[in-house]
């Protein structure tokens, strides 16, 4: 998987705060951190990527993707047969549902049973999204920032306080995954 952030783009943010590369294994090894952290809090790759996934039926007409967005369908069986897609409203197949990221049947059911469903099919953003990959770069860069005050929550100097932030993401996180989050699959 690829990471979502580069480090040319990190360097770039950082500009006035990394003049050498000195730090480029450091932040080279913080982007690939945080991609999988926001891959963790997500429950997704958000990077396209190509699954084979199996199922068990429920004898309904969707069955549900756990990764999103699908952008592609390459073969859906089940019970060993293969399934080919509708070509048209009313004609028997699986069609893509965008808006639940599931597999529809058209004339047909998922057949119950354990395991009985595979998948082969590909989700994800062919390019990092723009707010992810900055969410990213700003990730990197804040943890770097951390590293100057480890184990501080505050500095004083004569009557000046300098309170620092200790979270691991910067405050916007919340807000921008959560758009991104994958929600439980049943």
């Amino acid at each position: 998987m690829a990471d979502l952030c580069v480090l040319a783009d990190v360097r770039a943010w950082l500009s006035k705060a990394v003049a050498d590369t000195d730090d480029d294994a450091e932040l080279t090894r913080l982007c690939a951190a945080v991609s999988e952290d926001i891959r963790q809090r997500t429950g997704q790759d958000i990077t396209q990527a190509t699954y084979t996934l199996t199922f068990d039926g429920h004898g309904n007409s969707m069955l549900s993707l756990p990764h999103s967005p699908v952008t592609a369908v390459t073969s859906v069986t089940i019970d060993g047969a293969v399934v080919s897609p509708s070509t048209g409203w009313g004609i028997n197949g699986w069609v893509i549902d965008t808006r639940n990221n599931a597999i529809r049947l058209r004339g047909s059911v998922f057949n119950a049973g354990i395991q009985n469903v595979v998948i082969v099919f590909t989700a994800g953003w062919a390019t990092v999204p723009k707010d992810v990959n900055d969410l990213a770069i700003r990730t990197v860069a804040h943890r770097y920032a951390q590293k100057r005050w480890i184990g501080q929550n505050q500095r004083s100097v004569d009557s000046d306080v300098t309170t620092f932030d200790t979270s691991p993401w910067p405050k916007e996180a919340s807000s921008i995954l959560s758009a991104y989050t994958r929600t439980a699959v049943g």
